[in-house]
């Protein structure tokens, strides 16, 4: 379905650098042409603020109401597929290596089993009404908060909080979710933040394998895998998120043809950035207007 921008309500709270951590609250009115699939490289932890309907992913279909808390990993396709009125949500994405890596001098490796768990987890929601949650909204709110204020080392305290989100969520779901057993040396982990920054870099050029595992300084196979491991997704579906991300922000906010825009995101041709880009949003690119 085509998504109307124009109805869709975002405020942009907090966005880090290299936007790893960013916040913003979203609201939309109860109408059908706003129900949209979409997924991303971040993970996300959103709370609803006020309304309800029905969150869908690709194998269930939750109830929601106000004071519920969702969860979803990298790639995982989720929607609102009915929404009956007015509806608000907080929202938090963050990329898997602010998770991992030890930017801000601490690394959580361990936590990312909530998003990369093979012992699929029973339900990307907790309850309102659960101690959980209730736990989990005064710690979004907290961030929200701290991310206004900006006070000395607010950037560490978002971490702290964020952390504590995701134990919360480890604790709810207890026994549920197996370990991801994630033992890598700070070397390796190092390489692959370098490899990231250097495809956020470089997206618009024609990346090759090569180039990434000579970056990441891992033969290909080894480098593929890792990647998976750290990010739940491979390298070239990081690249094409990224690329249409970067496409849409092109298609809101300039007027660029479509082909000057595939050009800028790394496509030699329109006909494979259509593809993309109808892959990733389940839109072609005309369905997003300015």
């Amino acid at each position: 379905m085509v998504i109307n921008k124009k109805e869709l309500n975002k405020e942009l709270l907090f966005s880090s650098e290299k936007s790893l951590l960013t916040i913003f609250r979203s609201s939309m009115p109860g109408e059908e042409s706003m129900f949209y699939e979409h997924h991303h490289t971040a993970f996300e932890v959103t709370m609803v603020l006020s309304g309800s309907g029905i969150y869908s992913t690709k194998n269930s279909e939750f109830g929601f109401q106000s004071g519920d808390i969702f969860f979803f990993s990298t790639d995982e396709f989720h929607w609102l597929k009915k929404l009956d009125c007015q509806t608000a949500f907080l929202n938090i994405h963050f990329e898997p290596r602010f998770i991992w890596s030890d930017n801000l001098g601490m690394s959580s490796k361990e936590l990312v089993k909530i998003f990369f768990n093979p012992k699929k987890k029973t339900s990307n929601k907790i309850a309102a009404e659960s101690k959980s949650a209730a736990v989990i909204r005064e710690l979004i709110y907290r961030m929200e908060k701290e991310a206004a204020e900006k006070k000395q080392e607010y950037e560490i305290v978002l971490k702290v909080q964020l952390v504590n989100i995701l134990v919360e969520i480890i604790r709810t779901y207890d026994g549920r979710f197996a370990e991801h057993d994630m033992i890598y040396s700070s070397h390796t982990l190092r390489y692959m933040e370098k490899v990231l920054n250097y495809i956020d870099e470089h997206f618009d050029n024609d990346l090759t394998l090569d180039d990434l595992s000579d970056v990441a300084h891992m033969s290909k196979t080894y480098f593929c895998r890792q990647f998976k491991e750290l990010n739940g997704i491979s390298p070239w579906e990081y690249i094409t998120i990224r690329r249409i991300e970067r496409a849409i922000s092109y298609i809101e906010s300039t007027d660029l043809t479509k082909l000057e825009i595939a050009v800028k995101c790394g496509y030699n041709n329109t006909s494979n950035f259509y593809h993309a880009f109808k892959k990733v949003t389940g839109k072609s690119p005309s369905d997003y207007k300015r």
